[in-house]
């Protein structure tokens, strides 16, 4: 159960709009219900405001919270704003593989590399922010990702609340992601098929490197 007046208490912190109050109890109401909702504001009106002072007193309850948005500067931008009404803990900013430092490429990590030595960094404990941010996207009570590493990894899925920052783009990432998924499916397929040449195999195993580390 979210309480409107704890919540109202957070969203006291920041210059109050009246609009703004009467969408967050809107908001309140209806998760108590156990429904979907849909924020519709103009630009600029302050979404983000309505939702962010909601999802801190979740975290704060236990209630596992995603937070979905379109791109890193997205994530950082909401982040920001909810840290405004945490008045304990934090939460968790889980980027795409390839915005992680690698202890053994000495460089960005590389999504065929970890794909191919995850387990084996694993066992040998080795210090890597990759498997941390995994752990992280499976453990923590509230995470803010993007759409394709929502959509490309697996997770728990144990949420009790997750917010869709921008429901157009995630439409858009959806039909992406399937297209990406299909193309991946289909080349690992010829990959492990015992019948194809070697010279075959090769070819195969490069575009499948190539296509990991592009998407």
């Amino acid at each position: 159960m979210i309480e409107f007046k704890s919540v109202l208490a957070r969203y006291a912190k920041v210059e109050q709009r009246e609009y703004q109050k009467a969408c967050i109890k809107d908001v309140v109401d209806a998760l108590n219900e156990k429904s979907d909702i849909l924020i519709s504001l103009p630009t600029g009106a302050g979404k983000t405001m309505v939702y962010s002072p909601i999802v801190a007193e979740a975290r704060e309850k236990k209630v596992r919270t995603l937070v979905l948005t379109a791109t890193k500067q997205a994530q950082n931008r909401v982040y920001s704003e909810i840290k405004k009404f945490l008045s304990k803990g934090d939460g968790s900013l889980i980027y795409g593989i390839q915005e992680y430092d690698c202890p053994t490429l000495k460089g960005k990590a590389e999504s065929w590399y970890c794909s191919e030595n995850r387990e084996e960094c694993k066992k040998a404990k080795v210090a890597c922010a990759v498997i941390q941010s995994e752990k992280d996207y499976h453990e923590k009570d509230l995470i803010i990702t993007n759409f394709f590493k929502f959509l490309l990894a697996s997770s728990s899925g144990n949420y009790g609340i997750i917010v869709l920052d921008d429901s157009h783009s995630f439409e858009n990432s959806i039909e992406q992601a399937y297209q990406l998924s299909v193309r991946a499916s289909e080349g690992t397929y010829l990959y492990d098929e015992a019948n194809v040449s070697a010279g075959v195999k090769k070819f195969v195993g490069d575009f499948l490197n190539i296509f990991a580390q592009v998407f």
